[in-house]
């Protein structure tokens, strides 16, 4: 899937670019189909390894870091041996680019409005809905609303999402599977907590972009499209609904200053629909 983005989909966009592919439980095999398929220089870790010359770097990390410092990680890459470089587009490799002018569109906005720190386009999942922008989120309106959504899905009541009437403009935060940041930006908001390993990103990158002055822009005139999950897919079920609301959790207590208890509430709500989730896929499982 990695080398078809970066063949098919990276090279369509309208702008040069350097690529850097953040390997998390890398293997020998994969490094090397890599470097066979995209010519890419493989760098160890400690950056070890590196050679100029390449358009394609690939970071081995044996193990999985998680998002949010592989993305760290990357930057990092970055700043040491490309510091010329202003921008840094953060993208998953399950995105499929509909306008090739959209990173010289997101950046053209992003020098024109004052007060950006994070960018990011109009993006739908595969049936044509939207993902981005999302509003400021509440513990306990979080609780009330996963406590109702099985009497919601009975009475097949479906609220307008604020994605959905969102227009162009700065909202709180936005799906991370595809943005631009300025990198000194990026580094001055003390980049993505290391704390989380997956989910709330960008809730948490909002809030840091928040305390040095700077918000996320949403820009609705570009589009990519994101196949949502499929770089969760094998995670399927019960793991990744707690894996997010330990995140979800975590964002609460340390960036919201909700109360242990707030926190203790949200987590075990939580886990009791996830384990009725459990339930009901089993008896379905049997019947």
């Amino acid at each position: 899937m990695t080398t078809e983005f970066v063949q098919k989909e990276l090279s369509k966009l309208d702008v040069e670019t350097i690529v850097v592919i953040v390997s998390n439980s890398s293997t020998v095999e994969g490094c090397r189909f890599l470097r066979e398929n995209l010519n890419a220089c493989i760098v160890e870790a400690d950056f070890s390894g590196y050679k100029s010359g390449h358009r394609v770097y690939v970071l081995d990390i044996k193990e999985n870091l998680g998002f949010a410092i592989a993305n760290n990680l990357g930057v990092a890459f970055i700043a040491r041996f490309f510091p010329g470089i202003e921008y840094v587009l953060f993208t998953n490799n399950d995105i499929r680019i509909v306008d090739p002018q959209v990173v010289s569109v997101l950046i053209d906005k992003y020098e024109s409005v004052e007060g950006v720190g994070i960018i990011g386009p109009n993006i739908l999942h595969v049936d044509g809905t939207r993902q981005t922008p999302m509003p400021k989120t509440y513990l306990w309106r979080n609780i009330w609303e996963t406590l109702s959504s099985p009497l919601m899905s009975i009475i097949k009541h479906q609220p307008v999402e604020y994605c959905d009437l969102a227009q162009e403009g700065f909202h709180y935060t936005f799906a991370e599977c595809f943005f631009i940041s300025r990198l000194k930006d990026y580094v001055a908001c003390g980049m993505m907590d290391p704390h989380t390993f997956l989910y709330a990103e960008g809730c948490i990158l909002s809030e840091r972009m928040g305390k040095i002055g700077l918000g996320y822009y949403f820009a609705p005139d570009m589009t990519v499209i994101h196949d949502n999950g499929s770089t969760t897919r094998k995670y399927l079920g019960t793991y990744v609904y707690k894996m997010m609301s330990r995140s979800n959790a975590y964002y609460f207590r340390a960036y919201r200053g909700y109360s242990a208890f707030s926190v203790w509430c949200f987590l075990t709500v939580s886990n009791m629909m996830c384990k009725l989730a459990g339930l009901k896929r089993f008896i379905k499982n049997i019947s």
